[in-house]
């Protein structure tokens, strides 16, 4: 039987692609906003330290502990990480595009001394222990994208409204002593929009969620995400954007081992883009 969240996700992409129908009537023949047929990008990402938990349990039917949750913040004193990120766009048609694209973020490392006692993994960490701890994030997504409208024109800024609709590979890692592995995957909705706000210039703005919850993996994320492009000369631009990404993911095992991470984390990024 479908969960609550797998049937909110199929009503909401129902409900959009009646939208569509009606709605592509008003884009349909338009130039876009961005006109290229191929689009590389390849971004440097900052993220500051994720806020949230990093839980492991060697058996679920031991229950569940407040000390079972490692904060990020608080337990293992995370720094922020530096990343690399791109993607890979084409055009399918006047209105349509697909979308290939990957983050990685890497270096979010911590040295503390707990306050209080905490588990991971089976092992009991006292107050006083100091620890060495670690997280990784690496995401990877294939994505088509539907324009639905276009507002504005008649002297006002043109705005092309993207309908997306994905599958995003997500895979977390942290680490005390021992370290656990979660990987995850989920199919999202999102919304785009692209606004000429001056010759070579383009406002982004983009939000999307996803929920998936199946044979022991379970999944729910949400990104929101601004940004601004320049042209710069020829087919080169760069983009300078904020990102915001939600993630809560949970993986049990057939030996009764479960992994959680739950986590808001902020990203800065520089891109760097070619059109052809």
């Amino acid at each position: 039987m479908l969960n609550q969240g797998r049937l909110r996700l199929a009503a909401l992409a129902a409900l959009i692609v009646a939208a569509a129908g009606f709605l592509t009537a008003c884009a349909g023949g338009a130039p876009t906003v961005d006109r290229y047929t191929v689009r590389l990008e390849a971004s440097g990402i900052y993220a500051s330290a994720p806020r949230g938990y990093y839980r492991a349990s060697e058996d679920v039917n031991e229950g569940y502990l407040d000390s079972d949750r490692v904060h990020f913040d608080r337990d293992m004193d995370l720094s922020g990480s530096a990343g690399a990120g791109g993607l890979v766009e084409t055009r399918l048609g006047s209105d349509s595009e697909a979308r290939l694209a990957f983050r990685q973020l890497s270096e979010f490392d911590g040295e503390s001394r707990f306050d209080r006692p905490r588990r991971f993994d089976g092992r009991t960490y006292g107050p006083a222990e100091n620890v060495h701890s670690s997280f990784r994030w690496n995401a990877a997504s294939a994505s088509y994208a539907h324009r639905v409208a276009v507002l504005g024109g008649d002297g006002a800024p043109q705005t092309d409204v993207f309908v997306r609709l994905g599958v995003e590979r997500n895979q977390f890692h942290g680490a005390l002593a021992e370290d656990r592995f979660i990987l995850a995957t989920a199919p999202f909705l999102g919304l785009d929009t692209r606004t000429r706000i001056a010759d070579g210039t383009t406002l982004l703005l983009a939000a999307d969620a996803g929920a998936w919850n199946h044979q022991g993996q379970q999944i729910q994320m949400a990104d929101a995400s601004i940004g601004l492009r320049q042209q710069l000369v020829g087919p080169l631009d760069v983009t300078v954007g904020y990102q915001i990404s939600l993630r809560d993911a949970t993986v049990r095992r057939s030996d009764l081992e479960q992994s959680q991470a739950r986590f808001a984390l902020h990203q800065l990024t520089l891109s760097l883009g070619l059109s052809f």
